[in-house]
């Protein structure tokens, strides 16, 4: 059966729900997963205004909130350290 005529199942085990992780989320936190975004989208050809659109667009919760707690000038400094190495 094609995904596009799957018919929708109420109990589907592959729905997309959100999950929050029960760990602390500290400075290390918040700099490890803004490097995963940030290098995710650079390995697509993304360039660097296209990468820090998502955390400026509150549609992407995860990047845009580390914009608001973080800030744009951290955002920038690791998008500027993973392009240059």
């Amino acid at each position: 059966m094609e995904a596009s005529s799957k018919k929708f199942e109420a109990e589907d085990p592959f729905e997309i729900v959100q999950s929050f992780l029960d760990v602390p989320a500290d400075d290390s936190f918040y700099d490890q997963m803004t490097r995963t975004f940030i290098e995710e989208y650079m390995m697509m050809g993304w360039d660097d205004e296209q990468i820090f659109s998502l955390f400026e667009d509150p549609f992407y919760r995860g990047t845009h909130d580390i914009l608001k707690r973080k800030g744009e000038r951290f955002v920038k400094r690791l998008i500027g350290e993973i392009r240059n190495g």
